[in-house]
């Protein structure tokens, strides 16, 4: 398909968004976490 093998056109389109998104949400979460400690030090 469009001169590109079928396992490069999976990786391109199918697995490396979802690799981005899940690191996306990893970003976040790891934030929220960080910012919940930080408050919770300034806290005590």
């Amino acid at each position: 398909m469009l001169g590109l093998p079928l396992p490069w056109l999976l990786l391109g389109v199918v697995v490396h968004p979802v690799l981005v998104f899940v690191g996306w949400v990893y970003a976040r979460r790891a934030a929220q976490a960080e910012q919940q400690f930080a408050d919770l030090v300034l806290r005590s």
